[in-house]
């Protein structure tokens, strides 16, 4: 492993505002793409594996790119803040702007899980506890995404409908994982 891990939360630990909360989402949906990657890939017998390992690699990869995506969204409300009051429309558009990228993360989310609740049936017992771990980070990854577009929509007074597609995501996730174990 390089350096690249250290750095990114060298910057997260530190004062600076971005990245924060949206990028540790981003990375968070990223590793669970990437357990399920390796799931896929330690599962010889497993149906389609090479497709499905290519799918979650481009998930991976999907959400990876989330994090730069979060950083300028964020830091463009970061510069429209202390505007907002003369510019309250501009203000509101960047907010809901930085909730694309939360919303993308859910939506890579749902389909890392619905891909990993296929698999896991027929997949290599041994390293299910590591694909069931990915499917739990996933979920509460856009548990936080929920609450991040939750505090955006209170402070750019936009309207719900962003909040109500994340949390049914969110839903959706909590009642198909409710019973999954980390062995089986």
């Amino acid at each position: 492993m390089d350096g690249a891990m250290d750095g990114f939360l060298d910057a997260l630990a530190s004062e600076a505002p971005a990245p924060g909360a949206g990028a540790a989402v981003a990375v968070t949906v990223a590793m669970a793409a990437g357990l399920l990657a390796m799931f896929v890939r330690s599962s010889v017998d497993l149906p389609d594996r090479d497709a499905l390992a290519a799918r979650a690699d481009d998930l991976r990869a999907a959400a990876f790119d989330l994090i730069e995506a979060d950083r300028v969204a964020y830091t463009r409300v970061l510069e429209h803040r202390p505007r907002r009051r003369g510019d309250p429309d501009g203000f509101r558009e960047v907010v809901a702007a930085a909730n694309q990228p939360l919303l993308a993360a859910c939506q890579i989310a749902d389909r890392t899980v619905d891909a990993g609740l296929g698999a896991l049936p027929a997949g290599n017992p041994a390293v299910r506890p590591d694909l069931t771990a990915g499917l739990f980070l996933a979920r509460s990854a856009v548990t936080v995404a929920t609450g991040l577009i939750e505090a955006n929509t209170r402070v750019g007074r936009l309207s719900g409908d962003d909040l109500d597609r994340a949390r049914r995501h969110d839903a959706s996730l909590q009642q198909r994982l409710d019973g999954v174990v980390g062995v089986g």
